[in-house]
Formats: structure tokens, sequence, C-alpha cells
């Protein structure tokens, strides 16, 4: 998926931080009249429960947009746990 996450600039570490946890390959950032915003693509099965998430680290400040960009094979995580959402998907 391709993800567009909008959040002010002093939210910038925490929600790329959360996209590195979510596997997600940062494309583009770009930081313009006062917003920062973020293009990255990211395993669907990874976003579950990302509007939560995003709240909750940019203290309601930030929205985010989802758009299907291609398939593609997704590896699982060296640690891969097996209450976690996507391992549920692969089953």
């Amino acid at each position: 998926m391709l993800a567009e996450i909008r959040v002010p600039p002093a939210y910038r570490a925490a929600c790329l931080e959360d996209l590195h946890t979510r596997r997600g390959r940062v494309r583009r950032v770009d930081d313009s009249d006062g917003v920062l915003a973020i293009e990255a693509l990211v395993p669907l099965a990874n976003m579950f429960g990302y509007t939560q998430t995003l709240r909750m680290r940019a203290e309601k400040k930030g929205t985010f947009s989802l758009v299907f960009d291609h398939y593609a094979p997704v590896m699982p995580p060296d640690d891969d746990d097996p209450s976690s959402p996507a391992v549920a998907l692969r089953a």
C-alpha cells in the first residue's frame, strides 16, 4: 500500500520510527507549509491499528491515507510473533 502521512514537523521522528517497525519503505519526505508529508510503501497487513497509533504519536494532529500501489511478496520478519495480524493472514 502507498501510505501518505501528514503531521506537524515536530512528530517526524515518531512517525518515521513507527513506519520502520511496520516494515515501511519511505519514498519521500516533504516539509512545506508547516506540514510534514511522508510517502511510504507499507504492507497492508502491517497497517491494522495505525489510526490509533498515529493519533497517539502525533497527539491527534496527524492524518493519513492508504492507496493500493502494487502486489509484491512480503518476507516474514525475523521475529515472527504468532499473535501479530500479519502472521494470521499468512497462515
